[in-house]
């Protein structure tokens, strides 16, 4: 225990007097190519411009969301839809689609991901639409792949 403070405080003192100093590795050069934007538009000036380096971190875990839906036998529009799994990994909410593979039939349906915590939470209803058959199903995009 004693052993652990005199190197503790030895450190810190040496640390004081710029004796030791801890530096990161670095690349003595950096190469990117790509482009900049200025309110959405492509930068063809020139200037002076100041960029962090940011450690890509490791990806993230991702797993595609699933829902299943209620549809009225009478008009074919989808009257709920439950989300069955919230998948992993989402930021933004997904695009939600009714699809009739079966039939081809059904129109008109626009649904809503909400998310929270990187899951599916809800899909909400803006339009039910109509002429959906019991063969449709709810579609939610994959999650992008990125990292932390």
């Amino acid at each position: 225990m004693k052993t652990n403070t005199i190197t503790t405080v030895l450190a810190l003192a040496l640390l004081a007097n710029g004796s030791l100093t801890l530096r990161a590795q670095v690349p003595e050069t950096i190469s990117y190519q790509g482009r900049i934007t200025a309110n959405g538009t492509n930068f063809s000036g020139s200037g002076q411009f100041k960029f962090a380096l940011v450690d890509p971190g490791q990806p993230v875990a991702t797993q595609k969301a699933g829902a299943s839906r209620t549809i009225n036998g009478l008009t074919g529009k989808i009257t709920a839809v439950v989300v069955t799994d919230g998948g992993l990994g989402y930021l933004t909410p997904p695009i939600v689609r009714a699809i009739d593979p079966v039939h081809g039939g059904g129109s008109g349906a626009s649904l809503t991901a909400v998310i929270s915590g990187g899951q599916v939470t809800a899909v909400t209803i803006i339009n039910g639409g109509f002429n959906y058959s019991i063969s449709t199903y709810i579609d939610i995009a994959a999650p992008p792949a990125h990292a932390i």
